[in-house]
Parts: C-alpha cells; sequence; structure tokens
C-alpha cells in the first residue's frame, strides 16, 4: 500500500516510517501539510492512505489537513496517529492509533482502516496472547526503546 506519513516530530515520523515499510508498505514521509496535499493532490500512483498526526506544530490541526486530503482523494485511508489518549473518534472512516504503541498496534490500525491489506500481512502475533514479536515504546529520553 501506498502510504504519506505526516508528523511534525522528526523522529516519529522517522520510526513511524520505518514500521510502516517493515509491514511491507511503500511510504513517503511528508515534511509539513503543505507537502502531504500537494503530493496526494498530484502523484500520478495515488496514495491509498494517510497517517498524520492530529496536533501538530504551529497550531495546525490533522483533522483539517485530513479532510483536505479527502477532498483530493475520495479512498483516501486515514490513521490519525496521537498522544492524547481521549481522543477515540474523529470522523467516519478515520482510525485513531494512540502513541506510544506496538508494531502489532500500527498493523491493526491499517487493518481497520483497510481490511484488505490483512490478508498480507507479515507481521505475525502469538494466538495466545496477540503479542507482536517486539514493541516499540518512545521512552521520557525521546529515544525509542525495542522491547
Amino acid at each position: 500500500m501506498r502510504i504519506a506519513c505526516l508528523d511534525d516530530d522528526p523522529l516519529i515520523a522517522e520510526i513511524t516510517t520505518i514500521l510502516l515499510e517493515e509491514l511491507g508498505h511503500e511510504v513517503v514521509l511528508c515534511a509539513d501539510p503543505a507537502e502531504a496535499l500537494a503530493l496526494i493532490g498530484a502523484s500520478r500512483t495515488p496514495f491509498e492512505m494517510l497517517v498524520i498526526d492530529i496536533h501538530l506544530a504551529g497550531g495546525e490541526d490533522g483533522r483539517t489537513i485530513a479532510m483536505a486530503a479527502r477532498r483530493l482523494s475520495a479512498d483516501l485511508r486515514i490513521i490519525f496517529f496521537t498522544g492524547d489518549t481521549s481522543i477515540t473518534d474523529i470522523f467516519d472512516g478515520a482510525t485513531v492509533l494512540h502513541k506510544p504503541c506496538t508494531l502489532g498496534m500500527l498493523e491493526a490500525a491499517i487493518e481497520r482502516a483497510n481490511p484488505a491489506v490483512a490478508a498480507d500481512s507479515p507481521l505475525q502475533s502469538s494466538p495466545e496472547t496477540g503479542v507482536t514479536a517486539w514493541t516499540m515504546r518512545w521512552g521520557g529520553s525521546g529515544v525509542p526503546e525495542s522491547r
């Protein structure tokens, strides 16, 4: 799946891109909302999904950016990435994923947003626990920790 990724924290954006690529997706990391919208609107190869932070730097609202992206590409699936655990629903057809998350949680969010990818997933969870092979968490230092 071709995915545009936008997060104002460079470390989170880079880690998210790596995780999405680990799951077998083609990811384009966008520097800012204007670039994300320009790429989504002008790309010859359409994006199928946008993974976007809800609260962006400079007071930009990821929800507004996502709605503008949907106007450019009506079939675009949206995953909102946020550290705000009080947010559980944004708008119809969008998925919310809370930070920090595991690789399995990211994969599950992609499957909720697009059930067709579930059968092609390279990640295997334990049927007894549902736990994936490793977990990515952001520590107090801002450095990712593998578990």
